[in-house]
């Protein structure tokens, strides 16, 4: 990282949601966005809302006024906004330090999310179709073959753990006997992956992205470079059909399977 480039520093949580008919208007959000990134596949747009909502494990990272009482207000919020279109679509990728600001940004509006199918995703490791910059680190699924259900889940850690010759060898022990070369093939999938981290590493930048079944989304961003990395993990994801519409809001799920894979 260039030692010019403004260092953010700052966990953020992500969400998808489909820009439809332009239904929002990203000049009319109650504070101001400037464009920070301008590339041919998308813009980044950042900006500062201010609120009152407590920064939690962020708050040492976030900017903020004292009242008279000393106490911290008028916390400072960086927010960043990524828009993209696929085929005629507009998406955006809304990233904020504190997840609860969405519902303030966005009062009563009804969207349609999007997420990331896993098990494409991992689909596309297994079978090593994937870029060479590109790896899962950290992984969490539901375990669909224990006939007793003494195992119901397995997490896997490692440099690109669905390339290891000893989990390959472990799914090789499927008790079906006309089971798929691909495990993610099966229906259930005998993994079924609840969350993972995938991380993009190139000369310049490394860049984790940590996401779960629901589409909830969680990184740590150094700095706006970093979002180049984000576009090339997305890029993979609509490259392999595995972006795709949320059954419900990923605000309404628990994202205890996302924290899995965040430690």
């Amino acid at each position: 990282m260039n030692d010019d480039v403004e260092k953010i520093g700052i966990y953020f949580r992500g969400i998808f949601i489909e820009n439809r008919n332009g239904q929002i208007d990203l000049n009319n959000l109650g504070f101001n966005l400037k464009t920070t990134i301008e590339h041919d596949s998308y813009k980044l747009f950042s900006g500062i809302k201010i609120s009152n909502l407590s920064p939690g494990s962020n708050l040492r990272k976030i900017k903020f006024d004292i009242d008279k009482d000393g106490n911290p207000i008028n916390f400072q919020y960086p927010v960043y906004i990524y828009s993209f279109r696929i085929n005629n679509s507009m998406y955006l990728f809304i990233c904020l330090p504190n997840i609860r600001l969405f519902e303030f940004i966005f009062p009563n509006q009804k969207f349609i999310y999007a997420k990331f199918d896993l098990i494409k995703i991992c689909s596309s490791f297994y079978q090593y179709k994937t870029p060479s910059n590109l790896s899962l680190s950290r992984s969490n699924y539901k375990l669909n073959y224990d006939s007793d259900e003494s195992v119901s889940s397995i997490s896997l850690f490692g440099q690109n753990n669905l390339q290891s010759s000893v989990i390959k060898e472990f799914l090789k022990l499927y008790p079906k006997p006309n089971h798929f070369e691909n495990p993610f093939d099966e229906d259930p999938a005998i993994l079924e992956p609840k969350s993972c981290r995938l991380n993009w590493v190139d000369n310049i930048n490394k860049f984790s992205l940590n996401t779960d079944s629901s589409g909830n989304f969680s990184f740590y961003l150094n700095s706006t470079e970093q979002f180049k990395n984000f576009n090339l993990i997305l890029s993979h994801a609509i490259k392999t059909d595995a972006f795709l519409s949320a059954d419900i809001s990923p605000l309404k799920r628990s994202d205890a399977s996302l924290k899995k894979s965040e430690k």
